[in-house]
């Protein structure tokens, strides 16, 4: 007979032993919690709670029957929407705009893939206070909107979003005929609760990085930002002299992903540009690095010798640095990189902090390339 625990014990017992939660490995966690359901009626209770605070659904079909089940529309908290793997427009759904999807009450987070967003959604997302979009088009393309506007089209300003507190947007897509200007939304007046935003071009969207507009909705963001990631794809967003590192004066917690050029460029531009001293700051390779620049370049020592060189320099953004983590693409083991380990673990020692150097995303399948930029701390 198994003997009889506390339930706040058994259901972080059952929490410890479920997988990460992601697309890839919904499959293993719907397994085991169906197993534990089997055991008695407490553990039934526990297992199905887990199961439906995380709702995996490709299409609305899906998500009906999801919630249909009893106690599942009041016990759901987080929602992944959309395909599990997204590759450009070869994967579209049928029912391909967000607002055409009704939400459970009890939903603070969702995770969107591959739908469209219309301007009169986002009042419908006012009770989340997690946000994710992946390849997600904001407004409706001229190549499904033939009719082209005689003038420039006029919107109103959306309501704000007071409980949105995180927000992810990666490989957006804008589309200027249908939908407001960046600076136009993506601002303090529709967010202004927003303390932690995440930006990653991993692909064809590197043009958005470009948008000057883009930039400036960046400009009326970063001073209530505490967290900050940024994966820069093919775009030149963070190292261009336009972008407003300089404005980030509560920023707390920064991750940068640089990509196809060296990653002390975005490196230096942060940490010169930075005005607020960070708490945390993490530096990792893109999954979609060019291969032949892995091989020819030491770019863990490279990340190193910068760090050195700014933490020498009394760098202000680094003067209160207690968490540091660098994820390099390959193993470099070479001298340098073993001096350079050495004097940046010396100097996180010496303040009582912690520094991680270990090989990046390379080998965790059970993660999403995308869904990594979302949640980077």
């Amino acid at each position: 007979m198994i003997p009889s625990l506390p339930t706040e014990i058994l259901h972080h017992i059952i929490k410890l032993s479920l997988p990460v939660v992601s697309f890839g490995t919904y499959r293993e966690r719907y397994n085991l919690l169906l197993a534990y359901s089997l055991v008695n009626s407490t553990w039934r209770a526990l297992a199905k709670k887990e199961l439906y605070e995380e709702l995996f659904v490709k299409n609305s079909k899906e998500a009906a029957a999801a919630l249909s089940v009893e106690g599942a529309r009041e016990t759901v908290k987080r929602v992944h929407l959309g395909p599990y793997e997204t590759r450009g427009f070869d994967v579209r759904l049928e029912d391909a705009r967000l607002g055409a999807w009704k939400l459970p009450e009890s939903v603070t987070e969702v995770r969107v893939a591959s739908l469209r967003l219309e301007l009169e959604d986002l009042p419908r997302l006012a009770q989340l206070g997690t946000l994710h979009l992946h390849w997600c088009d904001f407004g409706l393309d001229d190549d499904d909107n033939p009719v082209s506007p005689a003038s420039p089209p006029s919107f109103a300003l959306p309501a704000p979003l007071y409980s949105l507190s995180t927000l992810s947007l990666v490989d957006p897509f804008l589309c200027t005929d249908s939908f407001p200007a960046w600076a136009h939304w993506l601002n303090p007046t529709t967010f202004p609760s927003l303390s932690r935003l995440s930006l990653a071009f991993t692909g064809s969207s590197e043009r958005v990085g470009e948008d000057d507009d883009f930039r400036k909705a960046l400009s009326l963001l970063a001073p209530q930002l505490a967290a900050f990631s940024l994966a820069q794809g093919g775009s030149e967003l963070g190292i261009e002299p336009g972008f407003p590192w300089s404005k980030f004066t509560t920023l707390s917690r920064l991750a940068l992903f640089p990509s196809y050029w060296p990653a002390t460029d975005l490196l230096r531009a942060a940490l010169q540009g930075i005005p607020s001293s960070l708490s945390a700051l993490r530096v990792g390779a893109c999954s979609d690095s060019d291969s032949h620049y892995q091989a020819e370049t030491t770019w863990g020592r490279r990340v190193l010798e910068t760090l050195s060189k700014t933490f020498a320099e009394g760098s202000p953004s680094l003067q209160a640095l207690q968490v540091l983590s660098i994820e390099h693409v390959r193993h470099e083991s070479n001298r340098a990189v073993v001096k350079s380990v050495k004097n940046v673990r010396q100097v996180m020692e010496a303040r009582a902090g912690s520094f991680e150097y270990c090989l990046g995303w390379e080998g965790q399948d059970e993660l999403l390339d995308w869904e990594r930029f979302f949640e980077p701390w």
